[in-house]
């Protein structure tokens, strides 16, 4: 059966129908703020072009974050309203886990998270399997302990975070792996899931925020 991938956390929009390890179909997302834009056009189109409707497919999964707040929620309420509307069950990603390296060996994925640093996780390649060494998480980039040690980094967009790093850790040979997230690595996982039984049933699920938003930060502050 066919399933649905949507990641809309990052300025590389994902679109994807897979079965299994095949990718039946990958939409076109120009790079950049365009997410909500062009996502359920791609989705419309990939559903015509295997002459399926959304009651066909199998589950969706769908990356909650970390990321862009507005391109989370993108992405989240068009797989909660499919989902609903198909009565098929959601399975949910972590963003950062589609950014892996094509050579073995420890690496961290990274997305910027501005004023709050990075969203990183720290994982190992082995051949075509992954190792999470760490879980998902925020942290200011100066107190990044692990960069002193893991000088990979695969990113959605270096030029901000490489930048900041630059300055911070100025005798440290990075090397930069800049892609959109892999679809081959999500689709993995997501048919892991599945398989462990590990889905949503309900639209009731969280993001992975992993820190609060300004609003909230704003919010608390008025509160003190």
């Amino acid at each position: 059966m066919t399933s649905l991938l949507i990641d809309t956390c990052t300025e590389h929009g994902v679109i994807a129908f897979f079965s299994g390890d095949t990718i039946l179909y990958e939409g076109n997302i120009p790079k950049g703020l365009h997410n909500s834009k062009y996502m359920m056009m791609e989705i419309d189109k990939g559903l015509k072009e295997l002459s399926l409707k959304v009651k066909d497919l199998q589950f969706i999964s769908v990356a909650t974050g970390p990321g862009s707040y507005t391109g989370m929620r993108v992405g989240v309420i068009a797989a909660k309203t499919l989902a609903y509307a198909g009565k098929v069950p959601i399975v949910t990603l972590c963003s950062l886990d589609g950014y892996v390296p094509d050579d073995d060996g420890k690496f961290i994925s990274i997305i910027d998270a501005k004023i709050g640093g990075g969203y990183f996780r720290v994982g190992k390649k082995t051949g075509d399997s992954i190792e999470w060494l760490t879980e998902p998480a925020v942290s200011e980039l100066d107190k990044l302990e692990v960069l002193k040690t893991i000088h990979v980094l695969v990113t959605p967009n270096k030029k901000l975070i490489e930048k900041k790093l630059g300055l911070l850790f100025r005798d440290t040979p990075f090397s930069w792996i800049e892609q959109a997230p892999s679809v081959k690595q999500f689709t993995s996982i997501a048919n892991e899931k599945y398989s462990a039984g590990k889905i949503e049933t309900g639209t009731e699920f969280e993001l992975m925020y992993l820190r609060k938003t300004q609003a909230e930060i704003e919010r608390d502050q008025k509160a003190l």
